[in-house]
């Protein structure tokens, strides 16, 4: 699997709640959109602008602390907590906006991030993203690690 980034699928503005089966609706986590590849070997992390963010959230580099799926393109968002255990776009913007490299671990250590995913695209050398509403399969290939499947 090819580790470039692919453009993510945008919410769709809406003056009413749309209806019908074929319609869901996801929690707005308000944090940052992160699309993660891993190709068996290596793993990176894009944000939906597809600016590489691998380096930005170190603990999502060891694969198998995350998953047994031999292969994956995971879409989520990655949220900070504030002081009352609520998101916090400020919070997780104090690590997404960090361009000192060698102050990555430190704030690391000062605002820790969860990765709300929401979809899987790509899962076991399989697109999978066309198949409705594949979250039951996430659970699968999860293991409990700061990593949270976010349910609709």
């Amino acid at each position: 699997m090819n580790l470039d980034p692919i453009i993510p699928f945008e919410p769709i503005a809406s003056e009413e709640v749309p209806q019908g089966s074929e319609w869901i609706s996801q929690i707005k986590w308000d944090g940052v959109r992160i699309l993660t590849y891993f190709n068996g070997q290596d793993i990176k992390l894009y944000n939906r602008k597809l600016n590489e963010r691998t380096n930005t959230y170190p603990e999502f580099k060891n694969i198998s602390s995350l998953t047994s799926a031999k292969s994956f393109i995971f879409d989520g968002e990655v949220i900070a907590l504030d002081s009352e255990g609520k998101p916090s776009f400020h919070e997780v913007m104090r690590r997404d906006g960090i361009r000192r490299m060698d102050r990555v671990n430190d704030i690391a250590k000062e605002v820790p991030i969860y990765y709300m995913i929401f979809d899987i695209i790509f899962l076991n050398d399989e697109w999978i993203n066309e198949y409705w509403y594949v979250n039951t399969k996430l659970d699968t290939f999860l293991k409990v690690n700061r990593l949270v499947f976010s349910r609709c």
